[in-house]
């Protein structure tokens, strides 16, 4: 037992661990109660790594459950990082404040909730971005998760890998319906703001605009300017017409062909996006097999050729697309799922708290 210097016995230790667990007990707070579940499940470890390095020291417990604490904070935020919030100052409409907290409110709790399938193809309202995710920061958050081998819970490790997952998942076809993939901007993506249902009525749209500047509006201005009597301006804006017909005629073969490289590209992309959807949707289970996790990870990434890289066109994502492989995930995924693996190779069960070991002595059939 570590001994504060005043000679009190754990007291000061009790109200260490107090201060740490209050930390994340705000009424709505983004995944509070996980937390305090996992700090929890490491003060034991903490108090027994604090007697190790500094007996009777106090301070040097409340270092170490100060920074297991940043830790798990760095991690929270991370996973959350592009969800908006009902205290944001740039929300001002009382509707979209109450819809925010409500949606905190059913959520409470959670450190990481799974998304449904319907937000890849149809982003929330209260997201910013295609994932909540920040990877640049979830990334950091994990770098010192993993340099601390005593901070090691299954909670967090279900959490980060199945957000990592989502979170490629999500950018990669959120870079397919943006254009970004094929190197060109997808107007209906940005006129829809990435919503299914603008995005068709935005196409819509745009087929018609541009039925009508191609045929509709020279055929019509002709036709007046000779109604006027206009028929040198005529004769010129009949001409322009027919030399951009013409020039539509000798790049057809280019288009064609650019279109089949497209199509061939996007045939490429939804194999990557089926199996980075199989690897995501395994992870979400409340029980999951890592090593065959692992597999499905491998998979993904050999999913065949992917150009143009996606992720070197995409803000803040560090993954990278080679040729030869469908996706490269972050290194820091394979960390994790190693150390899970190592671990226990065939069981990972985040929602299911270990039960304490009772010493039976028995007399006779009677247990005391």
């Amino acid at each position: 037992m570590i001994v504060s210097p005043n000679g009190g016995e754990s007291a000061n230790l009790d109200g260490i661990e107090r201060k740490a667990v209050e930390e994340f007990a705000e009424p709505f707070a983004f995944g509070d109660s996980q937390c305090q579940r996992v700090l929890q499940a490491w003060f034991p470890v903490l108090r027994k790594l604090a007697a190790e390095k500094a007996p009777d020291n106090e301070w040097q417990y409340k270092r170490i459950v100060d920074d297991a604490t940043e830790i798990l904070r760095d991690l929270k935020g991370a996973l959350s990082r592009h969800v908006k919030s009902s205290d944001s100052p740039f929300i001002r409409n009382p509707e979209e404040k109450a819809k925010l907290a409500k949606r905190e409110k059913e959520h409470n709790g959670t450190l990481w909730y799974v998304p449904d399938r319907w937000s890849i193809r149809d982003r929330p309202d209260h997201w910013d971005e295609a994932s909540p995710v920040s990877p640049r920061y979830l990334v950091a958050a994990l770098g010192k998760y993993l340099a601390r081998p005593e901070l090691q819970h299954d909670l967090i490790d279900w959490a980060c890998t199945n957000a990592l997952l989502f979170d490629e998942l999500a950018r990669t076809a959120d870079g397919i319906k943006s254009g970004i993939a094929f190197g060109k901007i997808n107007w209906a993506y940005t006129l829809g703001d990435g919503k299914e249902l603008t995005m068709a009525w935005a196409t819509l749209g745009l087929l018609f605009l541009k039925f009508f500047l191609r045929w509709l509006l020279p055929a019509t201005l002709v036709a007046g300017l000779i109604y006027f009597a206009w028929f040198t301006a005529a004769a010129i804006v009949g001409a322009t017409w027919a030399v951009y017909m013409l020039y539509r005629l000798l790049t057809y073969p280019a288009r064609r062909k650019e279109h089949k490289t497209q199509a061939n590209q996007l045939a490429k992309y939804m194999v990557a996006i089926h199996r980075m959807s199989a690897a995501w949707v395994f992870a979400s289970s409340d029980v999951v097999h890592p090593g065959r996790l692992r597999e499905l990870v491998i998979s993904a990434e050999g999913a065949g050729t992917v150009y143009p890289p996606i992720h070197l066109m995409s803000w803040g994502v560090t993954s990278i697309t080679a040729e030869g492989a469908g996706i490269v995930y972050r290194p820091i995924l394979h960390s994790l799922l190693d150390r899970m693996i190592q671990r226990n190779s065939s069981f990972l069960a985040p929602f299911i708290t270990p039960c304490e070991v009772v010493p039976l002595r028995w007399t006779g059939w009677q247990r005391i």
